[in-house]
């Protein structure tokens, strides 16, 4: 278990009044959070945001016009976390990176600029591989809080809450850490993320140029997680059945014709699967996108899904707003007359609505099995691996 640490965020708001390259003003870091504060006031949302990166790059520095267009949107805050990165820091190190910022905000130590935020006014969110970071946190504080765990930091014990947030708001998540569903190889001629070649199916383990941070040591598969835990919920949201997400606040999702989109589709129905009756999930689909999308500004359908994002956010805080808050699921095209095409949540990834191919059907028992076969051969990966490394460790002796 990696030790507890502090870890770094940065705060982000909208500057009303301020120029595309107005400077920066020359105000101590509590200075300009309280400058920050007193220009958006404090009823909207406070997003606690994760970036993507596909757990191994990026930083909230390159995140900042996408945050600082969402807290636009909004109306809101973002607190966007600087969580340590894969190979070096293997799981659970980003999870527990984001459950101490989660806490932070409900109980903030006594050196904090802000004051404790209600978790009815937190929104967790993300993008790609932030977005499944942040799944994973909201299936673990739903799990503590269904049982009534409390955790204790800086000498206090504090009482998860139930509902742990008010929302969450995810962007084309990574969901399934080893990508084994039909969309990572079939939408691979809209996407911008490449899927692993046909030569490395077999082998997902990354061809980087060896360092002294990769290859492992000891050797594993994966660079973010060990091979015997790469379908644990945990590290891919996607393998949580509909029962883990029972009682879990409002879900927005995006996603376009990308790698994602079957996991996103699995992940949204069984979300909704939980309780049909009372789930609030948000599917938002868009046809030719790709990975992202929502990060686009130069596109409609990255504009309109920014929109919406930031929308959701202020309607789950304030119970009301632009957004109807209802289940539904939606795909719409690229054509120039944005039609939209209404799916039932209990069909995604089920049928070829908001597909471009004849899809396989993805039910819950095809999703599990295919997790498994994955599972299954990096395990046997894994050993072969340890194995070649024994043996050239035997031979230099």
């Amino acid at each position: 278990m990696p030790v507890v640490h502090p870890v770094e965020v940065e705060w982000t708001a909208y500057r009303r009044n301020a120029f595309p390259l107005s400077p920066r003003p020359a105000l101590s870091e509590r200075q300009m959070y309280m400058a920050m504060m007193e220009d958006i006031g404090t009823r909207g949302p406070t997003i606690l945001y994760f970036h993507g990166g596909a757990h191994c790059l990026m930083d909230p520095v390159t995140h900042r016009w996408p945050t600082s267009t969402l807290a636009k949107e909004s109306g809101g805050r973002v607190l966007s976390v600087r969580y340590e990165l894969s190979p070096q820091h293997v799981f659970p190190a980003s999870l527990l990176d984001a459950l101490s910022v989660y806490m932070a905000l409900i109980a903030p130590p006594a050196s904090a600029y802000h004051e404790a935020v209600p978790a009815s006014q937190i929104v967790i969110a993300g993008d790609s591989s932030g977005a499944g970071l942040a799944a994973s946190l909201l299936l673990l504080l739903q799990t503590l809080a269904r049982q009534h765990v409390s955790v204790k930091m800086r000498g206090s014990t504090i009482r998860i809450p139930d509902p742990v947030c008010a929302g969450v708001a995810l962007a084309s998540p990574w969901l399934d850490i080893t990508r084994c569903l039909p969309s990572t190889t079939a939408n691979a001629r809209w996407d911008i993320i490449a899927p692993p070649s046909a030569s490395r199916m077999g082998d997902p383990t990354p061809a980087f140029p060896p360092d002294e941070i990769w290859p492992a040591s000891p050797p594993r598969v994966e660079t973010y997680c060990t091979a015997e835990i790469c379908t644990h919920p945990l590290v891919s949201p996607l393998a949580a059945q509909s029962y883990h997400w029972r009682g879990v606040p409002p879900v927005y999702v995006c996603v376009g014709w990308e790698g994602m989109q079957d996991e996103t589709e699995v992940f949204a129905r069984r979300i909704f699967g939980a309780d049909p009756e009372k789930q609030i999930v948000i599917f938002d689909g868009y046809a030719v996108m790709p990975h992202c999308s929502a990060l686009f500004p130069w596109n409609w359908a990255g504009r309109t899904a920014m929109q919406r994002w930031g929308r959701f956010c202020n309607a789950v805080v304030h119970g009301k707003g632009p957004m109807k808050m209802r289940a539904r699921a939606t795909w719409t095209s690229s054509n120039k007359a944005k039609e939209v095409v209404e799916v039932s949540l209990t069909q995604l990834a089920m049928t070829n609505v908001g597909c471009w191919y004849q899809r396989e059907r993805m039910d819950d028992h095809a999703v599990d099995e295919k997790l498994t076969e994955a599972r299954e051969w990096r395990i046997k990966l894994n050993r072969m691996l340890v194995a070649q490394g024994d043996k050239r460790q035997a031979a230099s002796l």
